[in-house]
């Protein structure tokens, strides 16, 4: 019961809170998987049947979905973490991009921040505008810089927050360096994009050889097969 009231609990308030996080599915499989658990311990002696054939012992639930409570959790967050960072790299150079031209126009490096974080709904400008935030509590730029990059933790951010953080030490214009960055990671991101493009045949053999190929092959020689049983069939009965 415990599990389950925390799990309905945490799905509630983290979609009131943050509708597009993670957390709402990780709150209903840990409530779920609660509840489950819960029954393995109260009704240890019943008897449940998977798919009506497969007869399990209810016991067996807490163990089972005790484990998959552990497990569960961790590769949605990590699935999450993942396509969080893929969207950082893909918002990257357009953002640099953004940030140079309004550098250029003559705007301090916290106006582009707060140009991007208008007209720009990405996670990304979510943590520049964090940083933005920080820097407004008094917290030193390059500090502000390192805990971006420590949140974020993609290498292209990390050699992009280097970038400026040198610029700011050396007194380098800060225009340039974004337009510098902004043309690297245009062609970092290109070479990404051929790289996913190349991997692309190895991960369709494996769909294409279970489930194409088959249903090819049934269709091609299935009327063959039938011709030739058929015959064989209609010679046998004549000897």
């Amino acid at each position: 019961k415990f599990f389950f009231l925390c799990g309905i609990g945490a799905a509630i308030t983290s979609v009131v809170v943050s509708p597009h996080s993670p957390i709402p599915i990780i709150g209903a499989s840990g409530a779920i998987f609660g509840l489950l658990m819960a029954y393995g311990v109260l009704f240890p002696d019943r008897i449940i049947y998977l798919y009506m054939i497969i007869p399990i012992p209810a016991k067996w639930f807490v163990v089972i979905f005790g484990a998959l409570g552990g497990l569960v959790p961790t590769q949605i967050l990590q699935k999450s973490r993942e396509k969080r960072q893929v969207q950082i790299r893909k918002d990257l150079p357009d953002i640099l991009d953004l940030l140079a031209i309004s550098v250029e126009a003559g705007v301090g490096l916290e106006g582009a921040i707060e140009v991007v974080g208008q007209n720009f709904n990405t996670p990304l400008a979510h943590e520049l505008g964090r940083m933005l935030r920080e820097m407004e509590l008094g917290v030193a730029r390059r500090t502000a810089l390192q805990n971006m990059k420590a949140r974020i933790e993609v290498p292209d951010v990390s050699n992009f927050v280097l970038s400026l953080v040198q610029a700011d030490a050396l007194g380098m214009p800060i225009g340039r360096v974004l337009r510098a960055q902004a043309h690297e990671m245009r062609l970092k991101r290109r070479q990404w994009a051929r790289e996913r493009a190349g991997k692309l045949p190895v991960k369709i053999i494996f769909p294409l050889v279970m489930f194409i190929l088959p249903a090819l092959f049934v269709i091609v020689l299935g009327p063959a097969v039938m011709s030739i049983s058929h015959q064989m069939a209609t010679r046998v009965a004549s000897w």
